[in-house]
């Protein structure tokens, strides 16, 4: 990529060297169990009305998906169960971003293309990922922390900006549109170890996790437009992981032992919920074009993230 990592970036990057490609193996059957991905709704099967004639397009059904779903027909094709027809509904994969507190979901656009609609709610996140790091930052300030750690959270929120913008411009050129994130966040500086919880989950999990996966994309995408943005934010992504790390750093050993053991415990939480959450059913286009792993390839990510970090 042409960018010298820090150790960590290193690690996330030997991961998706190290990880088989699998982009052309079968997305997953449909299945009256999605799961529940730890950032988003479950996802659903929902029956098809008596008589509804089905053509075979993704974007046909799209009105039969609750609000906040996508039809993903074109990766999970109809199913029968006891003769009644029914169709997968999805939630646009949750990766990366740091969410604030008080986040409020995105709902879909009705007749956007899957990708779209991934793109849509990375956008949503990277914006909230702004406001996210402005209260890292506050709060790291109030609790004393190194100039450097809160200097390093003022650049995290410049560069969410900068993603933000992005992620919006992939979202248009896929003929979707865009969203405002809605944040409640917190009006006053929140106890240390609330602070150190929510970056253990979003900063040590979450935020390694998407930087993983934009390396993956910075690689995999289909779309060049995609690989080139992809390169740009994934340098950013693992700086900010590496924020999170060095947070943890400062923040738990500050702590009492069963704070740190709660913490520790979160993480823990954070990603086996990460891990299952790679199973859910995506969009074939999601995978091809965009460059998202294959939920298979996602898992592997995940388990091998999780065990190189000592996170399992």
């Amino acid at each position: 990529m042409g960018h010298r990592f820090s150790p960590l970036g290193n690690t996330l990057r030997a991961i998706v060297l190290s990880t088989p490609f699998a982009q052309a193996m079968a997305l997953p059957a449909c299945s009256q169990e999605v799961g529940n991905p730890p950032c988003s709704d479950a996802g659903r099967v929902v029956a098809l009305p008596s008589g509804y004639r089905y053509d075979g397009g993704s974007l046909q059904c799209q009105g039969l998906c609750p609000k906040g779903f996508f039809c993903s027909a074109d990766s999970c094709p109809l199913c029968s169960d006891d003769g009644v027809l029914s169709v997968q509904c999805g939630y646009p994969p949750c990766i990366g971003g740091r969410r604030p507190s008080g986040l409020r979901s995105t709902p879909k656009v009705s007749g956007s293309r899957p990708v779209a609609q991934f793109w849509r709610q990375m956008s949503h996140l990277e914006a909230a990922s702004v406001i996210a790091f402005d209260v890292l930052r506050r709060e790291l300030r109030a609790h004393g922390a190194p100039r450097g750690l809160i200097d390093r959270a003022r650049r995290a929120a410049a560069d969410e900006v900068r993603h933000a913008r992005i992620t919006a411009q992939l979202c248009r050129a896929n003929g979707g549109r865009c969203a405002r994130a809605s944040v409640s966040a917190p009006k006053r500086v929140r106890a240390l170890d609330a602070v150190a919880r929510e970056n253990s989950v979003e900063g040590c999990v979450r935020e390694t996790y998407g930087a993983l996966v934009s390396l993956w994309q910075a690689r995999h995408a289909g779309d060049a437009r995609t690989r080139h943005a992809m390169r740009l934010i994934a340098v950013d992504e693992v700086s900010h992981a590496d924020l999170a790390w060095s947070v943890a750093s400062w923040a738990e050993p500050r702590l009492g032992g069963s704070a740190r053991r709660r913490i520790d415990a979160a993480r823990r939480r954070a990603l086996a919920e990460l891990v299952e959450s790679t199973e859910q059913p995506i969009p074939a286009e999601c995978v091809t074009v965009a460059g998202l792993p294959h939920p298979v390839v996602a898992r592997k990510l995940a388990e091998r993230m999780g065990a190189m970090l000592s996170l399992g």
